[in-house]
């Protein structure tokens, strides 16, 4: 079985114990989270779990998405053995660009929770010379969303469009990168 990046543009074989869920869009991150976590919402929380949504809403306060793993035991008699169960959920922005952005974060984001990460590396480096050897996780995730726009818009577009000072930041990084690699500027990617 494969997860399919919609956004990233490619599909990447998933563990024997691993599964993928893009759950679309959510009203809630907070909510969501705690759905996952198997919270009774027929029940009042415990007070652990009040202190778990105390961090989650400080936490997911400014977040657009969310990736999360949830671990769950694969057989019921074989509880030492889990299956990973990557979740991906997103508040639909007012911007279609902020939209593609934040997805293709979110998928770079399990591709992480996947151990795939070098399969979107290897895009990035075929494409804008860059590696991402002492990146940043959160710089790796930006770039993941900025590459998500780049099969859709011209970097043109994203500089004049983008509201996000990290999206920018990443579509920098990448331009600085494809130039110093002779690639030239970034344009729109036209395969896919």
């Amino acid at each position: 079985m494969d997860a399919t990046l919609e956004m990233l543009g490619f599909s990447v074989p998933l563990g024997f114990l691993q599964s993928y869920h893009d759950d679309g869009f959510v009203k809630n991150l907070v909510d969501y989270l705690e759905q996952l976590r198997g919270y009774d919402q027929e029940k009042p929380l415990s007070p652990a779990q009040l202190f778990q949504r105390s961090m989650d809403t400080q936490r997911l306060r400014n977040s657009l998405g969310i990736t999360f793993t949830v671990k769950k035991p694969w057989l019921r008699w074989l509880s030492q053995t889990k299956k990973e169960e990557v979740h991906l959920a997103y508040l639909r922005p007012t911007n279609a660009m902020v939209e593609i952005y934040v997805r293709g974060q979110q998928e770079t984001d399990a591709l992480r929770e996947l151990g795939q990460l070098d399969a979107l590396e290897k895009i990035i480096e075929a494409r804008y010379g860059l590696s991402f050897a002492g990146l940043a996780r959160k710089e790796i995730i930006d770039i993941g969303g900025v590459h998500s726009l780049l099969r859709r818009h011209s970097a043109s577009e994203i500089y004049r469009f983008g509201n996000n000072n990290r999206m920018l930041s990443a579509l920098s990084k990448i331009n600085r990168a494809s130039i110093r690699s002779g690639y030239g500027e970034v344009s729109r990617i036209e395969s896919h």
